[in-house]
């Protein structure tokens, strides 16, 4: 309709609307307008295509193929003792693209306060490629105390390593970072990284 400003397109009139209900415009100056509804990408793979900016010279993609957002159960592995409450082990995630973040309280009563490592499982896959795309990040912790030479009171270091689906906590010299000093730890998880 009035093709000289815009096209129109309705989907058909009912005993409540008798001339159909607009639902998506093209204008005069090629500007989309969904009116009411989503934009529904068919086919894995396809999506928004930024080819036509400019881009740095190791580009590798312009296509945004990808959006979600949910909850993960953590499932958490410690190197030595035992789990003896589980308290909170739900992550919040949003992925766009191949970029992940996430967010959420883990907490959990150990039945000692060192128990050697700490590894929580992840919502995707890491993607693979070596140190290039390594993730990691630091996090409050409540209920942590210092350990001299690696970890402050209070503080943890989180590590992704490329390809890997869990997260570890490691510590300034050693990756084995699972020394709390407290038996029932909060960890404030909050990590961005690369999803395969």
């Amino acid at each position: 309709t009035n093709a000289v400003t815009k096209h129109s397109f309705y989907t058909a009139a009912n005993t409540t609307t008798t001339n159909g209900t607009e639902r998506f415009v093209i204008d005069s100056s090629g500007n989309v307008t969904i009116n009411d509804g989503d934009l529904v990408i068919g086919t894995a793979g396809h999506g928004i295509d930024f080819s036509a900016n400019s881009h740095a010279t190791g580009m590798t993609s312009e296509l945004l193929d990808g959006y979600e957002e949910g909850s993960h159960t953590a499932t958490i592995t410690i190197g030595s003792g035992t789990i003896t409450t589980t308290h909170s082990s739900t992550l919040t995630y949003t992925k766009i693209g191949r970029v992940v973040h996430v967010v959420g309280r883990l907490y959990h009563t150990f039945s000692q306060s060192n128990v050697t490592t700490w590894q929580t499982s992840l919502p995707f896959a890491s993607i693979s490629g070596g140190n290039a795309v390594e993730s990691g990040s630091v996090v409050g912790v409540f209920r942590a105390d210092a350990v001299s030479g690696e970890a402050p009171d209070g503080m943890r270091r989180i590590r992704v390593e490329s390809g890997n689906s869990f997260a570890n906590m490691v510590f300034n010299t050693t990756s084995n970072g699972g020394d709390f000093g407290q038996t029932n730890p909060h960890i404030i998880f909050n990590l961005t990284y690369y999803a395969s």
